[in-house]
């Protein structure tokens, strides 16, 4: 009985990802870098480190630009959130501040399936991660407030 309800719950569960619209990892660039990109950090406006010796194994960075930063750890691009327009977005037209109608109109199977956080005034609509045709347990997530995307980011369930 739990190996079936096992085997249920993860076909649902690529059911889901199935219906998303997708991108390969390899077009997913932000401002003329791809994940795994290394930076200087002369080209950044500011940086913040995380380290907690008790739940952390490496230091994580957070290279800003503006108020929209690389995650970057040993000195490779793991991730992203865009919160202003100081960095973009290469596979989409859409940026911060476009309204869900042209969010709903590149990515309409996504949108369709967009969902509420608990006790958040925010939705959001995820884009599944492709790597070589196949989906992988990462996504693109634009996040809107009253029809308005207000961020952008990279997602990886560990």
């Amino acid at each position: 009985m739990i190996k079936l309800l096992f085997l249920l719950t993860a076909f649902a569960c690529n059911a889901q990802k199935d219906r998303l619209n997708a991108i390969d990892r390899n077009d997913v660039v932000v401002s003329s870098y791809n994940l795994g990109d290394s930076i200087s950090k002369d080209e950044i406006d500011s940086l913040k480190i995380n380290f907690d010796p008790i739940i952390d194994q490496d230091t994580l960075f957070y290279y800003y630009f503006g108020n929209s930063y690389f995650e970057v750890l040993n000195d490779k691009i793991i991730g992203f959130k865009l919160l202003d327009n100081n960095l973009k977005i290469e596979f989409s037209k859409l940026k911060i501040g476009d309204s869900t109608e042209a969010l709903k109109k590149e990515y309409p199977q996504s949108f369709s399936s967009k969902y509420k956080p608990s006790e958040d005034p925010s939705e959001i609509v995820r884009i599944s991660v492709a790597n070589g045709g196949q989906l992988t347990d990462s996504f693109i997530h634009f996040e809107f407030v009253n029809g308005i995307i207000t961020s952008i980011y990279y997602w990886e369930d560990y």
